[in-house]
C-alpha cells in the first residue's frame, strides 16, 4: 500500500500541483516502447509471410489481387512507417519533457504530503511519467496475451505476481537478513538478476502454451517479444519506486 501512496503522492505533485503533462508523456513512453517492439517484430513477420511459414487472410487476399511486387512493397512500407513513427515519438518525448521542465515558474511546490523543490519536481516528472508508461505497457500486454493465448496470459500473470512477492520481500526491504550483502549485490543488480530469471520462467511457459494450444509461430514470436518488454517494465516499475523513495530519503 505504501507504494500506491507514493504513486498518488507523485501524481498530486507533478500532475496537479506543478501542472505538468505527466500522463501525456507516460502515454507517449508507452507508445514508444510498444512501437520499438513492433520494429523488432515486423521484419521477422515479413520474412515469415514471404517464406509462406505464416499467413494473414487479409494480406493473402491483397497478394492475390495486386501481385507479389505490391504485396512486398506494402510489407516493407508498413515496417518503415512504424520505424519512422518510433523515431518521431522519441523526438516528441524529448521536446515535451524539455518544455514541461522549462514551464516550472516556482522554486517550491506543495501538496498535502509536503513541500518539494523545483529540481525534485523535474526529477519526479520524468520518473513518474516513465512509471505511468511502464504500468500502461504491462496492462496492455496482459490484454493482448488474453486474446492471443489465454493459457499463456495466466502463466504470465502468476509469474509476475510471484516475482513481485519475492522482489518486495528479499530485495526491496530493510534487508534485515543481509540477503544482498551476502551476494555482494545492490538493489538494482539484484532486481535485474531476479527479473532475468523470471523471464526464463516466462519463456518456458510460452513453450508449454505453444505446444498445448493452437498458437501460430508468428503469434508466439509476438508474445515472446511483448513478454520481454512487459517483464522489463515490471522490473522498471519497482526500480523507479525505489529511486523516488531514495530521493525522498524514505528508505
Amino acid at each position: 500500500m505504501k507504494d500506491f501512496d507514493l504513486i498518488n503522492e507523485m501524481h498530486q505533485l507533478v500532475y496537479k500541483s506543478a501542472d505538468m503533462q505527466s500522463i501525456k508523456l507516460g502515454a507517449m513512453n508507452f507508445m514508444s516502447s510498444f512501437s520499438s517492439m513492433l520494429v523488432m517484430f515486423l521484419p521477422i513477420k515479413v520474412f515469415l509471410l514471404l517464406s509462406g511459414a505464416s499467413h494473414l487472410k487479409i494480406l493473402t487476399k491483397f497478394q492475390e489481387d495486386y501481385g507479389n511486387a505490391a504485396y512486398f512493397s506494402f510489407l516493407i512500407s508498413f515496417t518503415l512507417l512504424v520505424y519512422l513513427f518510433n523515431i518521431f515519438l522519441q523526438l516528441y518525448i524529448s521536446r515535451t519533457e524539455k518544455l514541461n521542465k522549462n514551464s516550472l515558474d516556482s522554486d517550491w511546490y506543495r501538496t498535502k504530503y509536503g513541500k518539494y523543490g523545483k529540481e525534485f519536481v523535474k526529477y519526479a516528472f520524468k520518473t513518474y511519467s516513465g512509471l505511468i508508461g511502464d504500468i500502461m505497457l504491462v496492462c496492455m500486454s496482459i490484454v493482448l496475451f488474453v486474446f492471443i493465448s489465454p493459457i499463456f496470459s495466466l502463466f504470465f500473470i502468476l509469474s509476475q505476481i510471484t516475482y513481485l512477492i519475492i522482489a518486495k520481500y528479499f530485495i526491496f526491504t530493510d534487508n534485515k537478513y543481509d540477503f544482498l550483502g551476502r551476494l555482494h549485490l545492490d538493489v538494482n543488480q539484484a532486481n535485474t538478476l531476479l527479473s532475468g530469471t523470471f523471464f526464463l520462467v516466462i519463456f518456458s511457459s510460452l513453450l508449454v502454451s505453444y505446444n498445448i494450444s493452437s498458437m501460430s509461430a508468428g503469434g508466439a514470436i509476438l508474445v515472446l517479444l511483448l513478454s520481454r518488454i512487459a517483464n522489463n517494465a515490471m522490473k522498471s516499475i519497482l526500480n523507479k519506486i525505489y529511486a523516488i523513495k531514495k530521493k525522498l530519503k524514505r528508505l
